[in-house]
């Protein structure tokens, strides 16, 4: 069972030329869901990660599509030495010719317990981060200010009188 955002971009990216899907899962993941089926007799569930590839011709029009879907790209944890990155979903700045995502995908041996570390300090660093320095003043020109009352007396149904 796929995630229905993804359930709906799938069919539109197979009508993109040449674009690939290869699906990657940790092993103790697979085992463990396949044993917690056995013992519920229920459906086996898992995380999987998909990865898309394709002529970097199509990497924007893959990055539309998954926009469009609700669906952001994320650096892949499995990744072949001989392949490159592209993710259309990266910002790039103009002025800066050399600018990769720094992460390392060398290495296809990730245990489940390090995952859930790493992605607990992530959640950690977000969770801490102070942008107050960051923040300006803004000049708000009351000329587009809009009390709720205003708007209400400006509805072009309201008759405005004056009582006698």
């Amino acid at each position: 069972m796929l995630h229905r955002k993804t359930s709906n971009a799938l069919p539109v990216l197979d009508q993109i030329e040449a674009i690939r899907y290869d699906v990657y899962a940790l092993a103790d993941s697979w085992k463990q869901s396949i044993q917690r089926a056995k013992d519920t007799s229920s459906i086996a569930l898992m995380d999987l990660e998909l990865m898309i590839s394709g002529p970097t011709a199509q990497s924007q029009i893959v990055g539309r599509v998954l926009s469009k879907a609700g669906l952001y790209l994320q650096h892949p944890r499995f990744l072949p030495d001989d392949m490159p990155y592209d993710n259309p979903h990266y910002i790039r700045f103009s002025g800066y010719p050399d600018q990769l995502p720094e992460f390392d995908a060398s290495s296809t041996t990730f245990k489940a317990e390090d995952i859930k570390s790493q992605a607990l300090a992530i959640d950690s660093i977000f969770e801490n981060l102070d942008q107050r320095e960051h923040l300006k003043a803004v000049h708000i020109d009351r000329k587009f200010v809009t009390t709720e009352l205003q708007r209400y007396l400006l509805l072009p149904d309201r008759k405005i009188g004056i009582p006698s």
